[in-house]
């Protein structure tokens, strides 16, 4: 599976912790929600662009959000 994410301005809470909320498509086109807690990189050079691109998505903003899907249900 594939999957294309861009983040949004929208911080909320799943099970007790403060994630932020990207959008984007599978590779056959349905759209997804997905609720980011950590994101890094092993790679010293790689943590520097991320480090970088990071400071450069909007501020956030929080909403609280009703219908997620719990994977652990799903799988």
């Amino acid at each position: 599976m594939q999957l294309l994410i861009e983040s949004t301005d929208v911080i909320t809470t799943v099970e007790g912790q403060p994630v932020r909320l990207w959008r984007g498509t599978l590779e056959d086109g349905t759209p997804v929600d997905v609720f980011v807690a950590r994101i890094g990189t092993a790679d010293p050079h790689a943590q520097e662009i991320l480090a970088r691109a990071l400071r450069e998505t909007p501020a956030p903003r929080e909403v609280p959000l009703g219908n997620i899907v719990d994977l652990r249900k799903v799988l």
